[in-house]
């Protein structure tokens, strides 16, 4: 049985995920919201099954499988019957297809309702039907005029002080993260890491993408420097210990390892992709899809490393106040109070 607090300020709010868990920047984050708000307000998920382990008791838990088509009118019928049996003000949908299918039932329902898009996308009509929309970055919101955008970053819980960690490779050791998938361009960057003599490439993350990744380090020789961690749930000490993380991505719409790196202090390099486009000088900066660029600005980030530290300090301490878990409930919870007004 849930136990949402009493007598609590703050509206109610209704969070809403349309595919099944699996590990991903999007189920954390759905996670963490409903978690952290259900803290301090009365929270209700409306999500699949394979959820429920994840949400805290404070959370009330509605299972209900939005994996068909988002479309599909069955299933819209049934969240506008169960929107209209919960008592809440806002309503609150992660991502675009659970975004779309609360602006087709926004107008059948009496609560607020709000989006969170995740990444990168055009304006589209269904958009205008909601009453608030946030993003994930401000490169997100520019694309968007004209809607009611509002900028929450993405938030990570600050890791407590870690044991001594050391990686079990000579230095330099870099560390890159992720789902291994194109859009994260881990073949850029083995190509990159292949060219610059005695670099360690640690690769933390799952996917499709595994075996030809393997493959590439294979051919190019240096399967010796190449190191696939598989999904890490002790991300945050991999990332501390690091010489230099690098975010290699041909599109994101945030970057939780950007996050990771500023909490801990370590430096980045990254393609010109939000959030890292957004704070990091441009020196640390390199064209998306260019190995050329990305091989130069890591080498030159290695071979004058205590200098790139300073050059990021600043970053360090606005991430602390930027990136954490507080921070984007704080910023939500405020979204949520100027639409239930």
């Amino acid at each position: 049985m849930s136990n949402p607090p009493d007598n609590l300020s703050d509206p109610v709010i209704c969070q809403i995920v349309a595919e099944p868990y699996h590990p991903g920047g999007l189920e954390k984050h759905f996670i963490e919201m409903c978690n952290g708000l259900s803290r301090d307000q009365a929270v209700h998920a409306i999500a699949h099954e394979s959820y429920r382990r994840h949400l805290d008791d404070t959370v009330v838990f509605h299972p209900l499988d939005l994996s068909r088509s988002r479309r599909h009118p069955l299933m819209l019928w049934q969240l506008i019957q169960l929107l209209r049996s919960i008592d809440a003000r806002v309503v609150h949908a992660h991502a675009k297809k659970a975004g779309y299918m609360l602006s087709r039932v926004a107008r059948f329902i009496p609560q607020q309702s709000v989006i969170t898009l995740h990444n990168l996308t055009l304006a589209r009509p269904w958009m205008k039907r909601v009453d608030g929309v946030i993003c994930v970055s401000k490169t997100i919101a520019d694309t968007l005029p004209g809607l009611p955008t509002h900028v929450v970053y993405n938030g990570i819980a600050t890791p407590p002080p870690a044991a001594s960690f050391h990686y079990p490779t000579p230095k330099p050791n870099v560390l890159a993260a992720g789902r291994l998938a194109p859009a994260k361009g881990f073949d850029l960057l083995i190509q990159a890491v292949a060219e610059i003599d005695n670099v360690q490439l640690h690769l933390a993350g799952q996917g499709d993408e595994l075996a030809r990744l393997q493959a590439m380090a294979g051919a190019l020789g240096i399967t010796d420097r190449v190191h696939f961690l598989g999904y890490r749930d002790d991300l945050p000490v991999w990332v501390e210990a690091a010489d230099l993380v690098v975010i290699s991505s041909r599109r994101e719409g945030f970057s939780y390892v950007f996050a990771e790196a500023l909490l801990a202090a370590t430096p980045v390099v990254s393609t010109d992709v939000p959030v890292p486009c957004e704070f990091l000088p441009q020196a640390f900066i390199v064209p998306i899809d260019d190995a050329g660029a990305l091989r130069h600005c890591i080498a030159g980030a290695l071979d004058t490393l205590d200098e790139t530290r300073q050059a990021q300090e600043a970053l360090f301490s606005l991430g602390r106040q930027t990136f954490t878990l507080e921070a984007m409930l704080d910023n939500t919870r405020a979204v949520y109070r100027r639409l239930s007004r």
